[in-house]
């Protein structure tokens, strides 16, 4: 396995940013977190991989100026996003406004007695504001993340800035299931389907880049929230997380994806494109809230 570097370029913006943006996150309510984003999101870097990813999704030109918009908006949500993650843990207790539905959906799920697999789709504020809502509506989450969670992808990156987010989200989680500190991917899912043994509710991101990955017109997903769900036989409920145009963040739990009939090497393809489908629809009615940098773009674009 080729060794993580021990420092990167792209590690001394997040320092900048996150010394820039700390002293307002304190003392800024979010209505004025949200002016703040709107003000100086433009300022901020944005990889061009995200104006590529979004002219795929929407079928448009990169030089299309709904496609520049959307780009342009996509950093001021992630802004907003980093700004809310900065706020909760200045300002413990601190909430946005937030709206959980499709609590239906896991209520039926926990009532069968399997638990229930939530399937994250990776719109901005996502990672924490799916935990955060849960966490309030009592059901904290035995999540699966990886070591590398977080903002960094360097060695130095990851031991003294990833935490600042990692220790922000995991005050409203049950348990944390990490793949690579103290367990394989083998032995976290193992983990994972002992806690739905126990009718406890698992959440997994749907953003990942392993061998067990989809694509699925512009969106690669990885398939193992299926896997896990399928091992368990526990349903599998898509997470879809937006902003309104009230400023309340929604998370909706969807209605469980069908599982079809017929061997397991079937039912993972077919599951994987109906959470494709249901991401692609909200991305089209929001193109701005999704998290475009985890999108990755062929070598050819």
């Amino acid at each position: 396995m080729t060794q993580r570097p021990l420092w990167r370029a792209a590690d001394a913006t997040i320092v900048a940013k996150l010394l820039l943006l700390a002293a307002p996150a304190a003392a800024l309510d979010h209505a004025g977190l949200n002016r703040l984003a709107n003000r100086i999101g433009d300022l901020l870097p944005g990889a061009q991989r995200s104006r590529i990813g979004i002219a795929e999704a929407l079928g448009r030109r990169r030089e299309d100026p709904v496609v520049d918009q959307a780009f342009r908006d996509s950093r001021r949500a992630e802004l907003l996003a980093d700004l809310c993650v900065l706020r909760s843990r200045l300002r413990p207790g601190w909430r946005p406004p937030l709206r959980l539905e499709g609590t239906e959906h896991l209520a039926a799920a926990q009532a069968a007695g399997r638990g229930a697999v939530l399937w994250v789709a990776m719109f901005a504020g996502a990672s924490l504001l799916t935990k955060m809502a849960l966490h309030d509506a009592g059901w904290p989450l035995v999540h699966l993340s990886r070591e590398s969670h977080g903002w960094s992808r360097s060695r130095l990156g990851i031991r003294w800035l990833n935490p600042l987010i990692v220790r922000t989200e995991t005050q409203f989680l049950a348990e944390r299931v990490i793949i690579g500190r103290d367990l394989t991917a083998d032995q976290a899912v193992r983990r994972l389907v002992a806690a739905l043994g126990a009718n406890r509710v698992v959440s997994v991101s749907a953003q990942g880049h392993g061998a067990d990955e989809m694509r699925i017109g512009w969106l690669r997903l990885p398939t193992g929230a299926i896997r896990i769900a399928l091992a368990a036989k526990a349903p599998l409920l898509p997470v879809l997380t937006h902003r309104g145009p009230d400023g309340v963040h929604v998370v909706r739990i969807a209605e469980p994806l069908a599982v079809p009939p017929g061997p397991r090497r079937e039912a993972v393809p077919a599951m994987a494109r109906q959470m494709a489908a249901l991401v692609d629809a909200a991305v089209r009615e929001r193109p701005a809230q999704y998290v475009w940098r985890t999108v990755r773009i062929p070598d050819d674009q």
